[in-house]
């Protein structure tokens, strides 16, 4: 289920999250053990855990991040079957946030370059206070997992360079980043509104499920009256 690649370059993990905070951090590699049933963690047991790819860039900033879901049985181990393409669906996520190192590629539910696996993801809270973002990325800062860092390529020998007539190049080039800087800015609220759209979607498709169940009850309930 994990290949070798990139994730055994030590630059890829996986966040397990606990609300808005990440909860948990362990390399792609470890997380493999789990998937193969080697290893186990009792405190998940019977838990539908909300957890992210985390791919780095050689500077670990984030490159790219996948919001997924995994079941973990009664004993704490992870669901056999699972086999969401995590690592591929990675690479052919639309742009995202830029969290340092310019916008991400970002796979969720609503953001899913494969529908079939869309229902085995989850949309990020993106408002402020709970921003999973946010989270993601002070982890990442903290490198906890002790990722190595590349260096930097030493600057080059400043040249000169020629100056141009006012109304030339640079003024071209500021207008040019500001286009860019105002598109990267309505990318993100869109993406804000798809995951709220999601949420909402979800908040009141467990509405529903707890009105049936309750309204169930209440049938069985007099069902049993009757009877008596």
């Amino acid at each position: 289920m994990v290949n070798g690649g990139q994730g055994g370059e030590g630059h890829n993990a996986v966040f397990f999250m606990d609300g808005s905070q990440v909860d948990r951090q362990m390399r792609w590699s470890e997380f493999g053990a789990f998937l193969d049933g080697y290893v186990g963690l009792t405190d998940l047991a019977e838990t539908d855990v909300r957890a992210v790819l985390v791919n780095l860039n050689p500077d670990l900033t984030i490159r790219s991040l996948v919001f997924f879901r995994i079941w973990f049985d009664e004993e704490g181990r992870a669901d056999s079957s699972w086999n969401v393409p995590v690592e591929s669906m990675a690479e052919r996520g639309a742009s995202g946030p830029d969290l340092g190192g310019g916008p991400i590629r970002l796979v969720c539910r609503s953001q899913c370059p494969d529908p079939a696996f869309a229902n085995e993801l989850w949309d990020p809270d993106m408002t402020p206070g709970s921003n999973h973002f946010q989270a993601i990325r002070k982890a990442v800062e903290g490198n906890k997992l002790r990722f190595q860092k590349a260096e930097p390529p030493k600057p080059k020998e400043q040249e000169e360079i020629p100056t141009l007539q006012a109304g030339g190049q640079p003024a071209q080039q500021e207008s040019g980043e500001e286009r860019a800087k105002a598109a990267q800015m309505l990318r993100e609220q869109r993406l804000r509104i798809k995951t709220l759209q999601s949420a909402h979607r979800e908040s009141m498709a467990e509405l529903q499920r707890e009105h049936r169940l309750e309204l169930q009850t209440l049938r069985n309930e007099v069902s049993d009256l009757k009877q008596q």
